[in-house]
């Protein structure tokens, strides 16, 4: 549930300074989406796990009963909408963070957090700068922990496949 309100706080966020980056205008947008497909994505997944869960239930009836019919064919049909959801959501949540990478690092050194009277576009504003880079970099640190733990595990089944 927190993850849902973080994915809140970033599409809030993005909605609010919409306007409040003028030397990367994509930055609020990147925001504005990332919420989105976080939320859709939060709330999926709550809604898959809910659905499996009614479906074993109903499954445990049918085999109590020994009445199968044809709600086997509707379940297959549901799993596969549900892994082509799946896959919609973290293909686009993954090419949407490769955006947002190249558009918050490709103005990363030349930022400015207030309006100069000279370049009146060469500033983004503090809290959408640092709210996008923090969101990032928590995703990098993720993706980090994770390659992590599957080189871990990769080392160790090659190590038992050697030692059989």
């Amino acid at each position: 549930m927190k993850i849902l309100i973080l994915k809140i706080i970033l599409f809030s966020a993005g909605l609010k300074y919409l306007d409040m980056c003028p030397l990367q205008p994509r930055i609020p947008t990147y925001l504005f989406v990332g919420g989105t497909i976080g939320g859709v994505t939060v709330l999926h997944l709550l809604w898959k796990t809910r659905f499996f869960k009614k479906l074993q239930h109903e499954d445990e009836l049918l085999d109590f009963t020994n009445a199968k019919s044809k709600t086997v064919s509707n379940t297959e049909e549901a799993k596969g909408f549900i892994r082509m959801l799946d896959c919609g959501l973290l293909l686009g949540g993954l090419i949407w963070f490769i955006l947002g990478n190249i558009w918050l690092f490709s103005i990363y050194e030349e930022v400015h957090y207030s309006q100069h009277f000279l370049k009146p576009h060469r500033w983004c504003h503090k809290t959408v700068f640092l709210f996008a880079l923090f969101q990032i970099l928590q995703l990098h640190v993720i993706f980090g922990i994770l390659a992590f733990l599957l080189l871990i595990l990769l080392i160790a089944y090659v190590r038992i496949k050697l030692s059989l």
